[in-house]
């Protein structure tokens, strides 16, 4: 069974139990770096506009991650704090 927040999980964890192989700790730092998104810019990195997961974008790897209207807010707080 999968327990977790959705958009906190790495790939390979959303194809639990069928589709994949398993998982090693990488999938800790991805969920650890999904919580530092979150905490910085108030949002969820892997949530669309209408509050949907992105699933089947982050399994293609076809995520707007660098996109900036995506987390404005994180390259805000970003600025500010480098000044």
């Amino acid at each position: 069974d999968k327990v977790g927040t959705p958009a906190f999980m790495a790939p390979e964890m959303h194809l639990l139990p069928d589709r994949s192989r398993g998982y090693d700790l990488k999938v800790d730092m991805w969920a650890a770096g999904a919580v530092m998104v979150f905490l910085l810019a108030h949002e969820y990195p892997f949530v669309d506009n209408s509050g949907r997961l992105m699933r089947d974008q982050l399994l293609r790897g076809d995520l707007p991650i660098w996109d900036t209207h995506s987390f404005s807010a994180l390259f805000q707080a970003v600025q500010e704090v480098a000044g």
